[in-house]
């Protein structure tokens, strides 16, 4: 299995910002690596025409847990997939945060994109790091039962699971690597009890160039989340370069 680059670009560029990083990047022909753009709702039309003869996929940043309703403001599914989207991030640490997304809200977001044919990025993770441990437990198998609810098998092969603990989002450092590695063990355990299936596992949180071959390297982690160091094409393709051939 190809290992996962997910760039998550939040609530920044311009649409001129936006073209020269997109353009840069569908000049690249080839990636050792599946990659993956979740640009903000606006810029969505504008990456779908420049993406779509490269080998970068598109991914939106959120969705609406409704397929249709009377939700100013909000986006749905269809409407993701209409702009050619093939990945949707589901249940980030910002939104649990600071729209109060809980749980049986991000499975309904899981449930619709599947139905509509999207890859949900399910983000799980703690906000405080505790070193026993057994805040950790509780927070991640919480997350997971109430967020893979009611899937079946074949469609957990197209879930992708994003271990992003929020106390390591935009610092300087990401997770120790053990710590990284102690906690994915942890996600397939849990997701093993609800089916047989090998669920993709990727890790984010202060990622870049200087850290990726490190983590990417290790066979259990299957691919990053790169917030800030998606937003600049030299920093972004280094740490894609960094994955191993």
């Amino acid at each position: 299995m190809s290992k996962l680059i997910v760039g998550n670009w939040k609530m920044n560029k311009s649409s001129k910002e936006a073209q020269e990083l997109l353009e840069e990047l569908a000049k690249k022909s080839s990636f050792c690596c599946d990659i993956v753009v979740c640009v903000p709702y606006v810029h969505l039309g504008l990456a779908s025409r420049l993406l779509h003869k490269s080998q970068i996929k598109l991914g939106a940043q959120n969705c609406c847990h409704e397929t249709s309703h009377k939700f100013t403001g909000e986006i749905s599914v269809r409407m993701l997939k209409d702009f050619g989207c093939e990945y949707v991030i589901v249940g980030h640490s910002e939104r649990r945060k600071h729209f109060a997304e809980d749980d049986l809200i991000i499975n309904k977001k899981v449930l619709l994109a599947l139905k509509n044919d999207l890859k949900p990025i399910l983000c799980v993770g703690e906000e405080l790091h505790e070193p026993d441990g057994s805040y950790l437990k509780d927070v991640l198998e919480t997350q997971l039962k109430i967020g893979l609810a009611k899937l079946e098998a074949n469609q957990l092969k197209n879930c992708i699971i994003a271990y992003e603990p929020a106390w390591a989002i935009n610092t300087k450092e990401r997770a120790p690597l053990d710590h990284i590695l102690n906690t994915i063990s942890l996600i397939r355990g849990v997701v093993r009890e609800l089916t047989a299936v090998r669920a993709a596992v990727i890790y984010g949180g202060s990622v870049d160039f200087t850290n990726s071959a490190e983590l990417l390297k290790q066979p259990d982690i299957d691919g990053l989340l790169v917030g800030r160091a998606s937003l600049d094409f030299s920093e972004f393709t280094k740490t894609i370069h960094s994955c191993p051939h």
